[in-house]
């Protein structure tokens, strides 16, 4: 459990600073008979002002982040966010834990120009992405690796690129 994140609570939100690791996604099926995927990105080293709060935090990968660009592994990032709790692990072995939701005022500390415009209102492109970003870590840990969204992303890609 992030003890340190429960403590500080939900109440208001909260000025972070971690380091970008890599991208990645989660499978929510809700009620459906295939999975729905939701982008994620990882953050290591994550600190509240001058408090270290731990040391990884998977967040989802939304518009705040993406208007970043191509994040790259290193990356210094800040923003805001509130904490919340929730369950993690599978049925009887459910536990509780904390996290950052809603995050704003994202920015990038590190210099890095120009970045990769990614998909930002075109969710299939962007699994793509992550899946073409971690193709052989997914392949080699019998994760998806699924040709229709690397087409989604080249395609997307293809189409913002003018080819």
């Amino acid at each position: 459990m992030r003890t340190k994140l429960r403590q500080l609570g939900g109440q208001q939100r909260y000025q972070f600073t971690g380091t970008f690791k890599r991208t990645g996604f989660k499978n929510t099926y809700h009620g459906q008979s295939h999975p729905i995927y939701q982008p994620t990105l990882l953050l290591v080293d994550l600190w509240c002002e001058d408090q270290f709060m731990t040391d990884h935090l998977w967040l989802n990968y939304g518009k705040n982040f993406l208007s970043l660009g191509e994040l790259q592994p290193g990356d210094q990032v800040t923003f805001k966010a509130r904490v919340a709790r929730y369950e993690k692990g599978h049925l009887e072995h459910r536990q509780l834990d904390y996290h950052l939701t809603r995050p704003t005022q994202v920015r990038c500390l590190t210099v890095k120009q120009p970045r990769e415009q990614l998909p930002i209102n075109d969710k299939n492109a962007l699994i793509g992405y992550i899946m073409r970003q971690n193709r052989d870590f997914y392949l080699a840990n019998h994760r998806p690796v699924d040709d229709w969204y690397l087409f989604q992303y080249r395609n997307w890609k293809n189409h913002v690129h003018g080819n």
